[in-house]
């Protein structure tokens, strides 16, 4: 049979890494950096997953019931689920603050005709979403994934000119009042 997924890479060692769609969701698939001879990946629906900082937990998008994304966190000893939901959640990896008391998501949402996004802290425990800043400032796009400061208080984006156009610079976003301060300006056009 003719090799029909996609490929990922090769090792030094002669092993091949691929992708292979199964059943039509996106799956994610755990297993340990070295596994016992025969010890099996352990695969759940979702995408997008982000270790927390203690290694404990997991944050991914999954499909729900309904078909409309909505926040996992996955427990790694126990393979509990807890489900967060919220309207406008869309398939973007969380980031985990480094004190692993939440995530933070961006958001969409449809004011007047038009959609707008924004970011929001997620308390993990409780499930509160929180809203922190829009995601387009100043008449520029902002990346819809970033990095968290180790001392939690940033959020770093890469910014656009034009929304769908190239990355021209980062900036470090305050997550307590949105504020933001450039970081780097990459030159030409980006």
């Amino acid at each position: 049979d003719p090799f029909t997924d996609n490929t990922i890479g090769m090792t030094s060692s002669g092993s091949l890494f691929y992708t292979r769609s199964a059943g039509g969701m996106p799956h994610q698939f755990l297993i340990h950096r070295n596994p016992a001879q025969g010890e099996a990946p352990l695969a759940f629906i979702g995408q997008g997953a982000s270790w927390s900082p203690d290694g404990r937990s997991l944050a991914f998008i999954k499909p729900s019931a309904t078909g409309a994304p909505e926040l996992i966190v996955r427990s790694v000893d126990t393979g509990e689920e807890r489900s967060h939901r919220h309207p406008g959640l869309p398939i973007v990896s969380p980031r985990w603050l480094h004190d692993g008391s939440g995530v933070i998501v961006q958001i969409n949402t449809q004011v007047d005709g038009r959609q707008t996004s924004a970011f929001h802290f997620v308390d993990v425990r409780t499930g509160t979403f929180r809203r922190l800043f829009d995601r387009d400032t100043n008449g520029r796009a902002r990346t819809g994934v970033g990095t968290v400061s180790p001392d939690d208080k940033t959020l770093y984006l890469g910014v656009r000119n034009n929304p769908g156009g190239p990355i021209t610079g980062i900036v470090g976003v305050d997550l307590a009042t949105g504020v933001e301060r450039p970081v780097l300006t990459l030159p030409g056009t980006g």
